[in-house]
């Protein structure tokens, strides 16, 4: 399993697993419309693991006439 290190690098799934120290300052954002997300600064030897993966979405069949 890759750790990376390096200042700007991600990971994204859907369910995140995250141990730290301190947990920062916290914000409510916007993802879009009503929907809103949190976004929460963790602070002093953070160390996050994907515990869920994004599910792929299905394209839908486009029946040609």
């Amino acid at each position: 399993m890759p750790i990376h290190y390096k200042l700007g690098d991600a990971i994204e799934g859907e369910r995140i697993i995250a141990k730290t120290q301190k947990i920062g300052k916290y914000a409510l954002i916007r993802k879009s419309s009503q929907h809103r997300g949190t976004e929460i600064h963790l602070e002093k030897w953070a160390f996050c693991v994907i515990d869920r993966e994004i599910r792929a979405i299905r394209d839908k069949k486009v029946k040609k006439v």
